[in-house]
C-alpha cells in the first residue's frame, strides 16, 4: 500500500509539472488511498480487528479531511507565495495576517502548505501495528520513516520557493491535529 501510494504521488507530481493532459492530479492520490483503503476494509473480519477497522477508517478520515481544510484555509488566508512577491514586488504578508478571500489563484494561496499536509498523512503508517500486530515493536522506525518523508517535503517546498518555513509547519499542524484528534476520538487509549 505505501508503495502504491508513493508511485502514485510521484506519478502526480511529475504529471502536474510535465503538463500532461491529467487535470487534477490530485484525485489520483486519492482514489488510489480510497481503493487501497476499501480493499483492506473489506477484509475478512476474522483478518481484521476491530481496532484495526478503526485504524483504517482514520485513515480515510485523515486525508480527506486535511485536503478540505488545508484548501479551504488556503483560499480564505489568501497568502502570497514568495516566488510571486518576487516576481511583482509585492510587500511580505505575515501567516497570520488573513488576506483572503481567494479562491482560484494558486499564486495566492501559499498557507498552509497542502503538499506538506498530505505528506503529513503518513503519520497514518504508525498506526499499522493496530492492523498487523507483528509490527507492534517498529513503531519507533514507522514514526521515523513518516517524519523523514515530511521533513524532505517541507525542505523541498520551501527551497522552490513555493512556500515560507511558516507555510510547511501550518500543513504540517493542520494534519498532526486531526490524526491526534481523529486517533483520540477513534481509538481511545492508544498511545501511538
Amino acid at each position: 500500500i505505501l508503495s502504491l501510494f508513493f508511485c502514485v504521488y510521484t506519478a502526480m507530481q511529475f504529471s502536474k509539472y510535465s503538463r500532461l493532459p491529467f487535470s487534477s492530479p490530485a484525485v489520483l492520490i486519492l482514489l488510489a488511498a480510497a481503493l487501497a483503503l476499501v480493499f483492506l476494509l473489506s477484509r475478512k473480519p476474522a483478518e481484521l480487528t476491530p481496532e484495526g477497522r478503526r485504524a483504517l477508517w482514520i485513515g480515510i478520515l485523515l486525508l480527506c479531511l486535511q485536503a478540505l481544510t488545508i484548501n479551504l484555509m488556503k483560499a480564505l488566508w489568501g497568502r502570497p507565495r514568495y516566488a510571486f512577491l518576487s516576481e511583482t514586488g509585492k510587500t511580505f504578508i505575515p501567516w497570520y495576517r488573513i488576506s483572503g478571500p481567494v479562491w482560484s489563484d494558486d499564486r495566492l494561496r501559499s498557507f498552509p502548505s497542502g503538499h506538506t499536509g498530505a505528506a503529513s498523512v503518513l503519520l497514518w503508517i504508525t498506526l499499522l501495528p493496530c492492523l498487523f500486530p507483528s509490527l507492534g515493536k517498529k513503531r519507533a522506525l514507522l514514526t521515523a520513516a513518516a517524519l523523514a518523508w515530511i521533513v524532505m517535503t517541507m525542505i523541498g517546498r520551501i527551497g522552490i520557493g513555493a512556500h515560507y518555513a511558516t507555510d510547511v509547519w501550518g500543513g504540517f499542524g493542520v494534519s498532526l491535529a486531526l490524526f491526534e484528534l481523529l486517533k483520540h476520538q477513534l481509538l481511545p487509549g492508544k498511545k501511538a
